[in-house]
C-alpha cells in the first residue's frame, strides 16, 4: 500500500493534465504468508516495544507496492470463548490484542485473508471482533461465510480480493460450486482479483507439491494444484497460498501467478520458526492493468523468534522456491535467478506450464468402455510401450504402460537408484482376462476356508480388483518391488516406502490404496498410480461404466453386491474427486 502525501493543488493541476486512471500501466504487488503477530491467551507473550519494530526490515517493500496482502493466523480479539484444548498453561489458540491493527496498518497491508484454521480459535465473537478491527485499520479481509470479498481502488483500477481455506467455518477450496461461484462473483465486480489460500499438509518436510488431495491428521488439506488452476481459468489473476508453514513453488500459470506457499512470514509467538519453517519471504510481483504478470522478485528474509523478520543476506528461501519451482513444476513460464528476480516467458494460447492434469486433459480423447474395463489389446496402441527389460523381469505381453508413464517412471527410477533403492515392476497393464485369471484363482483357493460365496468374495477383494474394475487396466499404474506385506515390514522395504512417500509425488505418482480409506482394497505399498492420467481416466470411468458392465467371470454377483464402483473403484486415498 503506497502511502501518498500530496499538496491538493498540486493534485488538481496535475489531474487536468493526466487522468488519474491512466498514471500508469503497471500495478505492484507484494503477498506474505502467516502472520501472527503476539498472543495474550493464556498469558501474555508479545513482541518488545509493544511491536512497533516488528516490520521495521519489511515496511519499505510492503508499502511501496500498490496492493499488500497476507494472512491474517489468529484472531485480533479481547473476547470470545476459546475453542482449543489447554495443556499445561499452554494452547494452540493465538488471540493478537486488538491494538495491533495499527501495526498491519502501518506496514501498508491492504487486505487480509481469514479462512485458516485459526481464525476461530475465540469462537464467533473473535471472528466478528477480529473484522470490526481491521475494518477500523481500513484493511478489506475475506475468507468467511459473512466476508465473501474485499475490494480496493488503486489508480482507476479495482482490485478484488477473496480466499479459501478448508475448515467448516470458512470458506472451503474443497467446495467446487463454491469456489465457481464467488470467483466469477467477484470477478465481475473488480479489473483484477487476487485469491488467497490456507491449505496442505504441515510441517518441515511438506515444501514439495504433491499431486492430488492433501491430508494432515485424517483432514482434507485440498488438491492444491487443482484449486489454483480453477481459479485462473475462471479469471483470478494471482493466486498465493499458505498453511504449510514451509514455502512451496512458484508457477506461472497462462500468464498468471501461482505461489503454492508463502510459509510464516511474521509469527512472533508458539509457532516454530527454526530451519525451513523460519523463512519469511516477500513475493512482489509487476502485472499490468489486465492482470497479466510481467516479473517480480522474491525477497528473502527470517523469522527471529519473539520479533519480527529480518534481512537474510545468504537469499536462503529465494533460492529454495527457486530450486522448488523447477523440481515441482515441469516447463514453467517462471523462471527464478539466484537473487530471486522472476523472468516471465510470456504466455502462448493453448500452451501449459504443468506437466499435470490440465495439460494432459488438453490432448485428451476420451476412450471407450472396453478400454476403461479391461477389453484392449495393449500391443497395438501406439500409446503403450513395453517396460525395458532394466527395470523389470515381466514377460513380454505383461509389460506394457502408457509411453507417459514410463517417462515419467524412468525419472524416479534414476533418482531412487542414487539412493540405494531399485524401483524393479512387478506388475503393470493387465486386461480383464488377465485380470479374471487372477480373481478366479484366488476364489477357488479361498473357497475351502470360505464356503460361503459372498464371504469368500470379500476376503479376496481385500487385495484383488473384479475384472473391469482394476487400475492396471489403464496402463497408468505399476506394482514395485513385492507384493509380500513381510517384505515391506523389513528393513529394506522400510527404506523403500520412505522413499516413495516421500519423493513419489515428485514424478506425478501416488499410493493409491495407502489405508486412509473405510471403504475399497486392503493397504497396498507396492501399487502407485501416475495421478496425471489415471486421474482422467477414473473420472471417464465414472461416466460411462456401471455395475451392470462387471460381468462374466465367477463371482460376478460381488459387483452389485458390494457396490464395487463406489466402495472400491472410488475407495481410494490422496485424491479427492469432489
Amino acid at each position: 500500500m503506497k502511502r501518498y502525501i500530496i499538496i491538493p493543488l498540486l493534485l488538481t493541476l496535475f489531474s487536468l493534465i493526466t487522468p488519474l486512471g491512466a498514471m500508469t500501466d503497471t500495478f505492484t504487488v507484494a503477498m506474505v504468508g502467516d502472520i501472527m503477530l503476539g498472543n495474550t491467551y493464556p498469558t501474555k507473550r508479545l513482541p518488545a516495544n509493544g511491536g512497533n519494530n516488528l516490520f521495521d526490515h519489511t515496511r519499505h517493500i510492503l508499502q511501496e507496492a500498490d496492493i499488500a496482502a497476507g494472512n491474517l493466523e489468529g484472531a485480533m480479539c479481547v473476547g470470545g470463548t476459546c475453542t482449543k484444548s489447554l495443556s499445561n498453561n499452554r494452547s494452540y489458540a493465538f488471540k493478537m490484542p486488538p491494538e495491533y491493527r495499527r501495526h498491519l496498518y502501518d506496514a501498508g497491508f491492504d487486505f487480509m485473508c481469514l479462512a485458516n484454521n485459526h481464525i476461530n480459535d475465540f469462537s464467533a465473537t473473535g471472528r466478528a471482533e477480529t473484522m470490526a478491527n481491521l475494518d477500523k485499520a481500513g484493511i478489506g479481509y475475506a475468507g468467511l461465510p459473512e466476508c465473501r470479498s474485499a475490494f480496493k481502488e488503486v489508480k482507476g483500477v479495482r482490485f478484488g480480493f477473496c480466499a479459501f481455506g478448508y475448515n467448516s467455518y470458512v470458506l472451503k477450496h474443497t467446495n467446487e460450486k463454491l469456489v465457481r461461484e464467488i470467483i466469477e462473483e467477484v470477478k465481475a465486480d473488480c479489473d483484477i482479483l487476487i485469491v488467497s489460500f490456507h491449505g496442505g499438509e504441515e510441517g518441515a518436510h511438506c515444501n514439495t507439491l504433491p499431486y492430488g488431495t492433501e491430508y494432515f491428521y485424517g483432514e482434507n488439506r485440498g488438491d492444491l494444484r487443482k484449486f489454483a488452476h480453477l481459479c485462473i481459468d475462471l479469471g483470478a489473476d494471482i493466486v498465493f497460498g499458505h498453511g504449510p508453514h514451509v514455502t512451496r513453488a512458484v508457477e506461472g500459470y497462462k500468464g498468471r501467478i501461482i505461489a503454492y506457499s508463502l510459509g510464516n512470514f511474521c509469527t512472533t509467538t508458539g509457532m516454530n520458526v527454526t530451519g525451513n519453517r523460519g523463512h519469511s519471504p516477500i513475493l512482489e510481483v509487476q502485472i499490468d492493468r489486465d492482470g497479466v504478470l510481467l516479473g517480480g522478485k522474491i525477497h528473502s528474509f527470517k523469522m527471529k523468534p519473539g520479533a519480527g523478520p529480518e534481512p537474510d543476506p545468504t537469499n536462503s528461501v529465494a533460492q529454495l522456491i527457486k530450486k522448488l519451482s523447477e523440481s515441482d513444476i515441469k516447463n514453467n513460464l517462471i523462471r527464478i535467478l539466484d537473487d530471486g528476480t522472476l523472468v516471465v516467458t510470456a504466455y502462448k494460447e493453448g500452451s501449459t506450464s504443468d506437466n499435470t492434469i490440465d495439460s494432459f486433459s488438453k490432448g485428451f480423447s476420451s476412450p471407450t468402455k472396453e478400454f476403461l474395463i479391461g477389453k484392449h489389446t495393449y500391443s497395438k496402441d501406439p500409446n503403450f510401450v513395453n517396460i525395458p527389460s532394466q527395470y523389470t523381469g515381466l514377460s513380454k505381453e505383461n509389460s506394457y504402460i502408457q509411453k507417459n508413464v514410463l517417462a515419467a517412471f524412468e525419472k524416479m527410477y534414476a533418482d531412487a537408484k542414487v539412493d540405494g533403492i531399485t524401483l524393479r515392476v512387478t506388475s503393470a497393464s493387465r486386461n480383464f482376462y488377465t485380470q479374471k485369471y487372477i480373481w478366479e484363482s484366488k476364489i477357488k483357493e479361498y473357497t475351502e476356508k470360505y464356503p460361503d460365496r459372498t464371504e469368500c468374495a470379500k476376503r479376496v477383494l481385500k487385495y484383488n480388483a473384479l475384472p473391469g474394475t482394476s487400475r492396471h487396466h489403464w496402463g497408468t499404474d505399476i506394482d514395485l518391488i513385492s507384493k509380500q506385506l513381510s517384505y515391506w515390514n523389513s528393513a529394506q522395504g522400510k527404506k523403500a516406502y520412505a522413499w516413495l512417500q516421500a519423493n513419489a509425488h515428485k514424478y506425478g505418482f501416488f499410493q493409491p490404496y495407502n489405508g486412509e480409506c473405510n471403504t475399497g482394497h486392503g493397504e497396498e505399498k507396492w501399487h502407485w498410480s501416475y495421478y496425471p492420467l489415471s486421474d482422467l481416466y477414473l473420472k471417464e470411468y465414472l461416466k460411462v461404466v456401471t455395475t451392470s458392465d462387471i460381468k462374466g467371470f465367477n463371482s460376478d454377483f460381488s459387483a452389485e453386491t458390494f457396490d464395487v464402483i463406489s466402495n472400491y473403484v472410488l475407495g481410494i486415498s490422496r485424491v479427492s474427486y469432489e
